[in-house]
C-alpha cells in the first residue's frame, strides 16, 4: 500500500474534551508531517458540519490506529490518496470512490498458481456482488504481458486483495 509508512507513523494526542474534528486532524498532520484533508463535502451529505466535534486519546499508536478510533465512533473512514496525503470522508463516499491497482503475480505463477484461480478466489473473498458481472462496481482481469492482475475496485477490497495476495 502507497501510505503504509504514513499509516504506521506513531502519534500521541489527548484532547480528553471535544473540539472540532478539524483541529485533531491538524495536529495529527503535524506530528506526521503529513497531508490530512477532510471532505467537507461528503461529510454535509451525512448531516455533519465543520462543528463537528470529538475527544480522542491515542497514545504512541500508528496513525492508521489512531484515526480508526477518531473516525469510528463519528461514523468516517480515510483513505488514501498517496503515500503522505490522506482524505477523510464518509464510509459510503470510500466505498464508490473506486481505484486501478496493478497487482504483479509472475511469482504465484512461477509456483504452480493460474490467474484463473487467482481471480476466482479474489472474487470469492471480496464476495460476488462486489464485481461488475454480479451489478457490483468491480473489475478484474489479467494481463498475460505483464503477468499482472488489473483490479478496479474499492480502496478497502484493494487492501483485502494486497493482504489475500500476500503483499504481491
Amino acid at each position: 500500500m502507497r501510505a503504509a509508512p504514513l499509516l504506521a507513523r506513531p502519534v500521541t494526542v489527548n484532547f480528553f474534551e471535544a473540539v472540532p474534528i478539524a483541529r485533531i486532524v491538524e495536529e495529527l498532520a503535524r506530528i506526521t508531517k503529513s497531508q490530512i484533508a477532510v471532505n467537507w463535502l461528503a461529510l454535509a451529505e451525512q448531516g455533519k458540519s465543520p462543528d463537528l466535534a470529538a475527544a480522542v486519546t491515542l497514545q504512541d499508536v500508528p496513525l492508521g490506529e489512531g484515526l480508526a478510533k477518531l473516525l469510528g465512533p463519528l461514523e468516517l473512514a480515510y483513505r488514501v490518496i498517496d503515500a503522505e496525503t490522506i482524505e477523510i470522508t464518509t464510509p459510503a463516499r470510500l466505498a464508490a470512490q473506486l481505484e486501478r491497482e496493478f497487482y504483479p503475480i509472475g511469482k504465484l505463477l512461477e509456483d504452480g498458481q493460474t490467474a484463473a484461480a487467482l481471480i476466482a478466489q479474489i472474487r470469492e473473498a471480496i464476495g460476488r456482488a462486489a464485481w461488475a458481472d454480479s451489478g457490483g462496481p468491480g473489475q478484474i482481469a489479467f494481463d498475460q504481458p505483464s503477468q499482472c492482475l488489473i483490479v478496479l475496485q474499492s480502496q478497502d477490497a484493494q487492501a483485502a486483495i494486497g493482504r489475500l495476495l500476500g503483499g504481491q
